[in-house]
């Protein structure tokens, strides 16, 4: 696929998320979903010059994780399970973590060569500055609303920090599977060149 058409095709997939979540949710939601579709747009060309693996990552992360975040905001707005707003708020920071720092890959793909620890160490600083940040506006919500002051949200913040921490995890994990398997395919030689294949 040439460049123009990805961009066509990245334009159409943002565009149907945009117009489903705007008649499915609230306005909260479609502002989530606007950041969405800006970070995908903002990390557009970066993943364009990675390579196919990483290409692909980007790709089902920004197809996939907008389902997700679909399946588990209708849940709770419908009540399917009852009571089950709690873990499943887990679930949605967990997957909203690794798929942010997965669309972001190919921004810092490259940190990966300074080994694992240092990768390790980035990712998470990462995704807990990205999840703080993100709690501290939810709270700025919260203060706008009158509700700053339910000690239940308190609880719900400092869990959505902790869960932000295994979603990160996983990121690094699959980013690093991804990456370091780019760089071991170029650095072996394939079967298929070479004499007599």
């Amino acid at each position: 696929m040439n460049p123009p058409s990805r961009f066509l095709a990245l334009c159409a997939v943002l565009l149907a998320m945009l117009l489903t979540y705007r008649l499915a949710f609230h306005a909260f939601d479609l502002i989530l979903v606007t950041a969405w579709a800006v970070l995908a747009l903002a990390t557009f060309r970066r993943m364009g010059a990675s390579p196919l693996a990483v290409q692909r990552l980007w790709w089902s992360t920004l197809v996939l994780f907008p389902i997700w975040e679909f399946v588990i905001k209708w849940m709770v707005q419908h009540n399917v399970i009852a009571y089950s707003w709690w873990w499943l708020n887990r679930l949605e920071h967990f997957g909203w973590m690794a798929s942010l720092l997965l669309v972001l890959l190919p921004i810092y793909q490259r940190l990966f060569r300074l080994g694992w620890p240092a990768a390790l160490l980035f990712v998470l600083g990462l995704g807990s500055s990205i999840g703080n940040l993100n709690e501290f506006w939810e709270f700025g919500l919260r203060l706008q609303a009158g509700t700053a002051g339910r000690g239940v949200l308190y609880l719900d913040t400092i869990l959505d920090m902790l869960t932000n921490v295994p979603g990160a995890l996983l990121a690094f994990l699959i980013g690093w599977r991804v990456v370091t398997g780019v760089a071991q395919q170029r650095a072996e030689p394939s079967e298929a060149v070479g004499l007599g294949g």
